[in-house]
């Protein structure tokens, strides 16, 4: 299912998407698909101008283990959400669950 998602999103039907990262994501797949798919729902929503949404997808996906620091400062996918003045915030909030989780491996 994600790479039905993925394929959609490289055609542009922005709007079918989402769901086909929902069916890959109600399947309960390994950790690494899972964050991937949450991330490019992230991506999707924020190509479709859903700020909000993109903004909790990426979150989500960092706490399902997606490091995407690096992706919402450079892809152009989200130079929407690096525009808005939550942006900071939203940087700040994946900023600290890396190191959270990071953290937590290393105690493990």
């Amino acid at each position: 299912m994600e790479q039905a998602g993925y394929c959609n999103q490289k055609l542009g039907l922005f709007p079918n998407v989402p769901s086909d990262y929902n069916k890959t994501l109600t399947l309960n797949p390994p950790a690494m698909e899972k964050n991937t798919a949450m991330f490019r729902k992230a991506i999707i929503y924020s190509l479709m101008n859903k700020t909000d949404k993109a903004s909790a997808w990426s979150l989500q996906s960092t706490h399902a283990g997606y490091n995407s620091l690096n992706d919402l400062d450079s892809l152009d996918a989200f130079s929407n959400l690096r525009s808005m003045p939550e942006f900071h915030e939203l940087r700040q909030r994946v900023y600290e669950t890396i190191c959270h989780l990071q953290q937590g491996t290393r105690e493990s």
